[in-house]
């Protein structure tokens, strides 16, 4: 049981990390689109 919490915490954990990596790099590459495009 404690090993299945602790693996759903970590998960969770990991999500968390994984989705706002994601969302930088996506904000990031439409910063540079944005950039290309306004020069």
């Amino acid at each position: 049981v404690v090993g299945a919490a602790r693996r759903a915490a970590l998960f969770r954990a990991f999500g968390f990390w994984l989705l706002r990596c994601a969302q930088g790099s996506a904000a990031q590459r439409a910063g540079l689109v944005a950039r290309v495009d306004f020069c």
